[in-house]
């Protein structure tokens, strides 16, 4: 799989004992769709994380690594932290340092 931002391969790695894609020329991240919940459940408990995960929702400049669809970008949890994420829910792309304000 390469990376949506740059085209480098991404390699595999683990993030809190979670397997994510990792590009390491823009230290971006791919997690699948089911990942973004288990890297949320290594930092919060289940009442932290209750609610809508998607505000603001609009046509990303991104495409999905697995399918070529545009993707949705979207601020996380109504903070302003803008992630990307598959509509046909393949994943989600975070930017550099975004994994870490997850």
């Amino acid at each position: 799989m390469q990376c949506t931002r740059d085209g480098t391969v991404l390699i595999a790695e683990y993030v809190h004992g979670i397997e994510v894609d990792h590009c390491k020329a823009c230290n971006g991240r791919w997690l699948d769709h089911h990942e973004l919940d288990e890297l949320e459940a290594t930092r919060a408990d289940d009442d932290d994380r209750r609610g809508t995960i998607q505000f603001a929702e609009r046509d990303s400049d991104l495409h999905c690594p697995e399918c070529s669809e545009v993707m949705t970008a979207f601020n996380y949890r109504a903070y302003n932290l803008e992630l990307d994420s598959c509509r046909n829910e393949h994943g989600f792309w975070l930017d550099g340092g975004e994994d870490g304000e997850i």
